[in-house]
């Protein structure tokens, strides 16, 4: 299995997503768990 994660601080990445960028979608992972 590969595991695909978000190696920064949770804080962080809910601020860029909250503008708008950097943060990604499981469902661009078409064959992913």
């Amino acid at each position: 299995k590969l595991y695909i994660a978000d190696a920064r601080p949770r804080k962080n990445a809910l601020a860029n997503g909250a503008m708008g960028g950097g943060s990604e979608s499981s469902s661009n992972y078409f064959q992913s768990e």
